[in-house]
């Protein structure tokens, strides 16, 4: 059975730097440094709830200096925007590469840790961490909040627009007739680029790292099209047939 969970935004930035510390420490760490590395990532990502294997990290003796380093990011992300937590994230990952490597260079690091970690059943159940939910509610409380200078009228067309683009997969069919709009080109190109997420990779990171300033560029364009041309700004936010006499020009990203 494969189970389908919401994540929230610590959630969120542990997975993020997962990646980027499997990322890094492909490049970096070679033969059975990389390998244990793997084995450990790979114990973090299972289970039905990433976070808590760092209490699991924590039960067993020699492992505190890890538990500590997991705990301390975890416990600090509330205290900074979260644009700032995943700017941040290279600059963990490597500081935790550093510590890795440290830790299972010792001779019974493999034996006396990562066996004992990585030996444990998990229940028999897969769990996949539904990231674009999360995204979907990023997104829509970003721009609600860059928007809430609009009328309320504005805001409520805005909440709809975005209600209608809880499913991802069919942001392509909705946005396809505005698309060549050249008045809302922006705000096209911009949705579906936060709507494309890549899985793995160069593209996660990229896609992360630009995350809020393009939901935030999003929010502005939005606000911008209200005010420059309230009809078709209603007309994109509920999703209506557009006019004969809409801008024939075409918007070339």
């Amino acid at each position: 059975m494969k189970i389908s969970q919401p994540v929230d935004f610590e959630t969120f930035s542990f997975i993020f730097l997962l990646e980027i510390i499997e990322k890094q420490g492909n490049e970096s760490l070679s033969g059975s440094l990389r390998e244990k590395l793997n084995r450990f990532i790979a114990f973090l990502r299972e289970g039905e709830n990433p976070l808590a294997r760092i209490e699991d990290i924590a039960r067993l003796p020699g492992t505190s200096d890890l538990s500590i380093f997991f705990s301390d990011l975890m416990d600090h992300i509330k205290d900074y925007p979260p644009e700032n937590v995943l700017d941040q994230t290279a600059e963990n990952a490597r500081d935790f590469l550093n510590l890795f490597n440290e830790l299972a260079s010792e001779s019974d690091w493999e034996k006396n840790v990562l066996d004992q970690l990585t030996g444990e059943k998990l229940e028999e159940k897969a769990v996949s961490f539904s990231l674009i939910d999360f995204i979907h509610t990023e997104i829509k409380q970003r721009v609600a909040r860059c928007c809430e200078t609009l009328e309320a009228e504005k805001q409520n067309q805005i909440d709809y627009f975005l209600s209608r683009c809880e499913k991802p997969e069919n942001i392509e069919d909705l946005l396809k007739p505005y698309q060549e709009v050249a008045e809302l080109g922006n705000e096209t190109r911009l949705l579906k680029s936060l709507y494309q997420l890549p899985l793995k990779g160069d593209g996660l990171e990229e896609y992360i790292q630009n995350f809020y300033t393009r939901i935030d560029e999003f929010s502005h364009s939005l606000v911008q099209l209200s005010r420059n041309d309230p009809v078709l700004f209603k007309i994109f936010c509920k999703l209506e047939t557009l006019p004969a006499a809409a801008p024939a020009r075409l918007y070339y990203s």
